[in-house]
């Protein structure tokens, strides 16, 4: 290590330790008598009270901790120093492309500069030529805070349009928007619980850009405990109406046979990807869609190979909606 980083860290650790002794005594944490039997043993627990959130005194002594802490940090000499040495160096850090995705005559990103503190959504041309940058959207400017940000984004087959779930304060609880890609305005209405980090989400344009298939989590019809799971596949079109997928039997086959696989994974957001490729391909350009057949006793004719089976399917039915045709299909 250089001799001037041992000297600063050297002065840094002086610093904390000269303050913290001069600091006052942490806020006192009282205890309750909680003892509980397993299996024969005794185990006290004296601060399960500190576990229940929503109590007043829960809060009170959150508040104190913070309080205290803020104050110790604040008094440290070396902060502010440290504080604008270390932006220096992160707004130093050059800009950066990620998550291209060509569509119609452009090509889509998430533009990241550390001179902002959430990445945009911006366009390029075709030959992805950094000067062509234009912004779709900007989430920095939807808020003061600047705590809005981009979970995924989608954009339609021939690039006009982009579906984009925007999240909170680093929630990921993603509400749906969709914007015009050369006016950057946005196009109908917004729409909830598209995104959560218990399976994430995801959406796939129809063939036509008249609508799009997306997922999306319950609402008040299920209890609080419960909305956060059980995914949906949902239809959006351009005349701003949302049903679920079970009008017809093969929309119902397709979603079940991808939730069948699911079921076992509920927790990796690719594997509700595949649910909404599949369910998509139920309707659509390339109409029904009938399971393949299995030799009865084969040891892949169980559940354990609809994996295979359903990435086999979903990247055929992908290529075929989005005119990208295969062989391979």
């Amino acid at each position: 290590m250089p001799v001037r980083s041992t000297r600063a860290t050297a002065a840094l650790l002086t610093a904390a330790f000269v303050n913290l002794a001069s600091a006052a005594s942490p806020p006192a944490t009282g205890k309750q008598t909680v003892t509980d039997m397993f299996f024969g043993v005794s185990v006290s627990d004296p601060y399960r009270w500190l576990e229940d959130n929503a109590s007043a005194k829960g809060r009170e002594w959150n508040e104190a901790q913070n309080a205290y802490t803020r104050a110790y940090l604040d008094a440290l000499p070396v902060r502010e120093a440290l504080k604008t040495q270390l932006t220096t160096m992160i707004k130093a850090t050059s800009p950066e492309y990620s998550r291209l995705t060509p569509a119609g005559d452009r090509i889509f990103a998430i533009y990241n500069d550390p001179q902002f503190q959430q990445a945009m959504l911006v366009t390029l041309a075709g030959d992805a030529n950094p000067a062509s940058r234009k912004t779709v959207l900007d989430p920095n400017s939807l808020g003061k805070s600047g705590l809005t940000a981009i979970d995924w984004y989608e954009p339609s087959h021939d690039g006009k349009r982009v579906a984009v779930s925007l999240s909170k304060g680093g929630s990921e609880d993603g509400t749906l928007h969709v914007y015009d890609t050369a006016s950057g305005n946005e196009v109908g209405e917004a729409i909830p619980r598209v995104q959560y980090p218990t399976a994430g989400g995801s959406l796939a344009w129809a063939g036509d850009g008249n609508g799009f298939w997306y997922t999306r989590y319950p609402g008040d019809e299920k209890p609080e405990a419960d909305r956060h799971f059980f995914m949906q596949v949902y239809f959006h079109t351009s005349a701003r109406t949302g049903r679920r997928m079970r009008s017809s039997s093969a929309r119902t086959t397709a979603f079940r046979a991808s939730a069948r696989y699911s079921s076992t994974t509920a927790m990796r957001p690719m594997s509700y990807w595949r649910a909404c490729r599949t369910a998509m391909a139920a309707t659509g350009r390339i109409g029904s869609w009938t399971a393949p057949a299995r030799k009865r006793g084969s040891p892949n004719s169980r559940t354990k190979s609809s994996p295979r089976r359903l990435r086999r399917i979903t990247r055929c039915i992908w290529f075929r909606v989005s005119g990208r045709q295969t062989a391979r299909c």
